[in-house]
């Protein structure tokens, strides 16, 4: 976790694996850096957020949930 998760946190490189469900095997070097196609995606890529940007769509949905529980 602290050598490879919170690194990659602090960077921005959200989306750290390459591979889609069909694959078996995962390249470690090609894990930070983009080297690969990455087969994860969230709503802030979709809508051109990166980085840590990308998480704003998160924040809004569990506020409005924090909302709607209120």
């Amino acid at each position: 976790m602290t050598e490879l998760l919170w690194p990659a946190f602090k960077d921005g490189d959200l989306m750290l694996n390459p591979q889609t469900m069909v694959h078996n095997g995962a390249d470690p070097n090609g894990l930070r850096g983009r080297q690969y196609p990455h087969a994860a995606w969230n709503l802030g890529e979709i809508a051109g957020l990166h980085g840590l940007w990308s998480l704003v769509p998160l924040a809004l949905v569990w506020l409005a949930a924090a909302l709607a529980l209120l």
